[in-house]
C-alpha cells in the first residue's frame, strides 16, 4: 500500500531564483498527494456549499432580497469559493500548477471534440446569472414550451410545465434562441374572453352583464380596469370581447379562471334571456323549374305499403 500511494505518476519542473540563478526541482507527482488533494477538494466544497446556502438565508431573511437574487449571488459565492478549494488542495500537498501544462495538449483535444458546447453552456449560466433576463421563478416559453424556471445550474436549466413535467435546456439556448418570458418586469398578464349573441339582443345590456361576470371573479384585477368591446357585427352574431389582466400564478394554470368566466357569462346571459348565438345560413336554391313539393300522410304511407 505504501508502494503504491507513493507511486509517481508525473514529474513536474519547478522553478525557483536563488542568488539570481534559476534553480530548476523536479516536484513528483504521486497517487497519495492527488487522493490528498481530492480529499481536501470534496470537504472544502462541501463547507463552501453550506457557507453559500447561510449566505442565501441571510440575503432572503435578513436583507430582504428575492429567493431569485439570493440563491444567484450564492451560486456566484460558491463558484469564486470553489476555485479558492481547488488552488488550496493543489498547493497543500505541493502540486504545482505547472503540472496542467502537461494536460493542456489533452484539454485542448478534448474542448475539440465537443468540450466546446460544454463551455458554452457554461459561460452561458454565468451571463444568465448577472444579466437577470431569466431568474429562478420566472415563466417563460422557449421553443414552444412554457413553464417555471426551477434552478438554473452551470450547463442547464430546468423548467417545470404546467403538466409537472421537467425539461432540461441547456443555458446556450436562452441566449441563441427567442425566449419569452411572461414575469420579467411583473406578473400581470392581459386575456380576453370573447361571446356572441343573436341578432336584436340589447347590446347596452349584453355589454354590462358581461362586465358583472368579469369584475365578481376574484382572480380578475381592478387595475388595469377590465374592458368590453362590441367587436364586429359577424356573420351569425353580434360578437363582444372582454380583455381584462390577471396575476400569473405558476403554481395555478389561468384556464381554469377563464373557464370560470365563461361559465359566469353564460349563466348570467340565459338568466337575462339573452339567447348566445349559434351559426346560421341562408340557403339559395337556383333551380330551372319550380320544385315539386309533396305532402305524405302516415296513412298513404301504409296504404301504398
Amino acid at each position: 500500500m505504501k508502494s503504491i500511494w507513493n507511486t509517481e505518476l508525473y514529474v513536474a519542473e519547478e522553478t525557483t531564483i536563488v542568488d539570481d540563478r534559476s534553480i530548476v526541482k523536479p516536484v513528483s507527482v504521486t497517487i497519495g498527494k492527488i487522493v490528498t488533494a481530492l480529499f481536501i477538494l470534496l470537504v472544502g466544497t462541501w463547507i463552501a456549499r453550506k457557507i453559500g446556502r447561510v449566505i442565501q438565508w441571510g440575503m432572503t431573511k435578513k436583507l430582504g432580497q428575492s429567493a431569485s437574487e439570493a440563491e444567484q449571488i450564492g451560486k456566484v459565492i460558491f463558484m469564486v469559493m470553489f476555485i479558492g478549494v481547488f488552488i488550496f488542495s493543489l498547493v497543500s500537498v505541493n502540486i504545482p500548477l505547472a503540472v496542467f501544462a502537461f494536460l493542456g495538449g489533452a484539454l485542448a483535444i478534448g474542448i475539440g471534440f465537443g468540450a466546446q458546447h460544454l463551455i458554452n453552456n457554461f459561460i452561458s449560466g454565468l451571463i444568465l446569472l448577472f444579466d437577470h433576463s431569466i431568474r429562478v421563478g420566472d415563466i417563460v416559453e422557449i421553443d414552444g414550451e412554457g413553464g417555471r424556471v426551477t434552478d438554473i445550474g452551470m450547463r442547464n436549466a430546468q423548467i417545470r410545465r404546467f403538466d409537472g413535467i421537467e425539461m432540461m435546456v441547456p443555458n446556450s439556448q436562452f441566449l441563441q434562441q427567442k425566449v419569452t418570458n411572461w414575469t420579467l418586469t411583473d406578473r400581470t398578464i392581459r386575456y380576453n374572453v370573447s361571446v356572441g349573441v343573436a341578432y336584436g339582443s340589447p347590446t347596452r345590456k349584453t355589454e354590462g352583464i358581461i362586465m358583472k361576470a368579469i369584475a365578481n371573479h376574484p382572480r380578475v384585477l381592478a387595475d388595469p380596469e377590465p374592458t368590453i368591446l362590441f367587436e364586429e357585427f359577424g356573420d351569425s352574431a353580434l360578437v363582444f370581447t372582454a380583455y381584462f389582466w390577471m396575476e400569473l400564478i405558476s403554481s395555478r394554470d389561468n384556464r381554469i379562471a377563464l373557464s370560470d368566466i365563461r361559465h359566469a357569462i353564460n349563466e348570467l346571459l340565459e338568466k337575462a334571456g339573452i339567447v348566445i348565438a349559434f351559426p346560421q345560413r341562408d340557403v339559395h336554391l337556383d333551380s330551372a323549374k319550380p320544385i315539386e313539393v309533396k305532402v305524405i300522410t302516415p296513412d298513404a304511407d301504409r296504404n301504398r305499403a
